[in-house]
């Protein structure tokens, strides 16, 4: 269950920690709120310099995920880490909506985004002398 903070409920976020390298077969998880129609996982770029996760409340994400009612866990898929660089930090959070309104958000929490399972760096790519 959320607590609730203000106007809206706080969702508690569970896993990956902060500070987790991800990969893809890592999930994401957290709390659902029981109000909401749906919620969504957004993510961000972490602050370059510090790492850190100060997403203002109309941040747009740099991808995410939408999820229906009782969600409480998710993998990234493909079309979310197409838009996710491998060595790099991002930010995550999770947003409960009820008529399109947000009744519920939780802190946010950065990650090392290590890539897609089987990925391998690209290996350079030789042409012949000539």
């Amino acid at each position: 269950m959320a607590a609730k903070s203000g106007r809206h409920y706080r969702i508690q976020l569970l896993d990956p920690p902060s500070g987790l390298q991800v990969q893809s077969k890592n999930a994401f998880s957290w709390l659902t709120q029981p109000r909401a129609e749906n919620s969504t996982l957004q993510i961000f770029p972490a602050d370059a310099f510090t790492q850190s996760c100060d997403i203002g409340a109309d941040e747009e994400p740099l991808t995410g995920v939408a999820l229906g009612i009782g969600s409480g866990s998710t993998l990234l898929g493909p079309i979310v880490t197409s838009n996710l660089e491998t060595g790099q930090q991002y930010c995550w959070r999770v947003q409960a909506l009820q008529n399109g309104r947000v009744v519920a958000s939780s802190d946010s929490r950065n990650f090392l985004w290590q890539g897609k399972i089987g990925d391998l760096p690209k290996a350079p790519v030789l042409s012949p002398i000539e």
